[in-house]
Order: structure tokens, then C-alpha cells, then sequence
């Protein structure tokens, strides 16, 4: 074999070794799945959430429930009160990484929408007395 043969050889075989068998989508490049930050299947488990309107502002809303969740020593994992989202972990008894995710909708200047999701109804079911018992 010429060495040009054994070269595209070598670097074909590197290629494969790096892409193996599986195709990774686009969405790979993205580091935030990666590294637990994507919120997209708490999001879609809101459908399937617990949801409350209360007479809170929706600042308020916010600092109200990061507190209680704070206080029940849960530990906020991520947290965009531009976006409208805390996500929380730690619940006890239940595997640390579970996550709980808190959405926030402003309805009007007095009023604000919060739905709980999580992917396991237990922690769901856990949380939603911890958030939601005497909230306005």
C-alpha cells in the first residue's frame, strides 16, 4: 500500500472511532442537556402539573416561593426570574437529582400563575403543599 492508502486509513478510522455508531443530532453541540440545565421536559410536564393562581404580584410570587423552597431545604438548581422559572432538588427521601420545576405566569399586575412539574409524582405530590398551602 502507498502511503497515501494508509493515510486515508488512519484518519478514516479515527473519524469512525470519534462518531462510532450512533449519530448525534444537531442539538448535541448544545452543552445545556449535557450538563442538566435543560428544562424542556419540565416544561412539558406541566401539562400534567399542579397549578394555582394567586393574588400575588409576580415578583412577589417569585421571592415568596424561592423562599419557602429555600426554608424546606431544598436546594435551587436553577433559577431565571426573567424567564420565569426556579428549578429545585434535594427532596428528601427521593433520589437528590430529581428535580421539580416552578413556572411563573403574570395574569395582571395583582395575580400570578404558578404551576409545578416534575417528572415524578411523588416529589410533585411532596411539593405541592410546600408551595402552595397559605399562598394567597
Amino acid at each position: 500500500m502507498t502511503n497515501s492508502y494508509k493515510y486515508i486509513i488512519l484518519v478514516s478510522l479515527v473519524l469512525f472511532s470519534l462518531n462510532g455508531c450512533a449519530q448525534f443530532p444537531l442539538s448535541f453541540f448544545n452543552p445545556a442537556p449535557l450538563l442538566g440545565l435543560n428544562i424542556q421536559d419540565l416544561k412539558e410536564a406541566c401539562a400534567d402539573g399542579n397549578e394555582k393562581t394567586v393574588a400575588l404580584p409576580y415578583d412577589t410570587a417569585f421571592t415568596t416561593v424561592k423562599n419557602r423552597l429555600e426554608n424546606s431545604g431544598l436546594t435551587i438548581y436553577q433559577c431565571n426570574r426573567p424567564k420565569g422559572y426556579i428549578v429545585a432538588i434535594d427532596f428528601p427521601k427521593d433520589v437528590d437529582t430529581t428535580r421539580l420545576g416552578v413556572f411563573f405566569k403574570s395574569i395582571d399586575k395583582d395575580h400570578t400563575s404558578i404551576t409545578l412539574s416534575s417528572l415524578s409524582s411523588i416529589v410533585l405530590n411532596k411539593a405541592t403543599p410546600m408551595v402552595f398551602d397559605n399562598l394567597k
